[in-house]
Order: C-alpha cells, then sequence, then structure tokens
C-alpha cells in the first residue's frame, strides 16, 4: 500500500509536457528550426535562430489543459508560442511583433543506454 501510494505521488507530479519538443517554424520561404524545452517544474526556454532566441527563458501562458504557450523576451521582443499538444504534438503560432508563423513541434522521448543497446544491438 506505501509503495502504491508513493508510486501514485511521483506519477501525479509528472508533466505531460515536460521534455524536448522539437521541429520546425513553417515560414513561406522554406522551414526553420525551433527548440522548446519545458522542465519538470514547467519552466521553459525556447530556440528560434532567425529570431536571435537562443535557450531564452520563457515563463508559461495559463491555457486551457490541451493548449500550452509561453511568452519570452528577445532583446525588446516579446515571443508567444501558443498552440494545442496532443499525442506527443504541439502545433500552433509563434509571434514577434506582428510577425506570426505556425509551428509544429513534437516531443522527444529520452533513452536510457540500456534501452538503446537493446534497439539497435552491438556493432
Amino acid at each position: 500500500m506505501v509503495l502504491g501510494l508513493l508510486s501514485w505521488g511521483c506519477q501525479a507530479s509528472a508533466r505531460p509536457d515536460a521534455g524536448q519538443w522539437i521541429g520546425d517554424l513553417r515560414r513561406p520561404a522554406g522551414t526553420e528550426r525551433m527548440q522548446v524545452e519545458i522542465d519538470s517544474a514547467g519552466a521553459a526556454r525556447v530556440s528560434i535562430a532567425g529570431w536571435a532566441a537562443d535557450q531564452a527563458p520563457a515563463s508559461r501562458i495559463d491555457l486551457p489543459d490541451d493548449r500550452l504557450g509561453f511568452l519570452a523576451v528577445v532583446g525588446t521582443d516579446t515571443v508567444r508560442v501558443i498552440g494545442r499538444r496532443n499525442r506527443g504534438q504541439w502545433v500552433g503560432l509563434a509571434a514577434r511583433g506582428e510577425e506570426k508563423i505556425p509551428f509544429g513541434l513534437h516531443l522527444l522521448h529520452p533513452v536510457s543506454d540500456a534501452e538503446w543497446r537493446g534497439a539497435v544491438g552491438t556493432y
């Protein structure tokens, strides 16, 4: 019973959106890499090279559970990243000033060394 409660407590505190989200901005002229890292406490860092955002600290925007959003200050501009999250995908709009660009990100799942060895074998 005690182990069950401890296990439940750990699961309840885990954030479903924590991890490394990687994908791209979908500009008319082509795509650009975008990355958002969210830690287990919900703090985030946003990286968008074209906007000179290199792991810019970001604060969470309070949204319904299926939506996810952050604000980051880059230089004198505010970057907003807001979208819907579903099954490891996050799709929405990134905005800087008047510029708004669609994005698509995927949540990467960390793989332990043992899992990696089991998946690829030894060569």
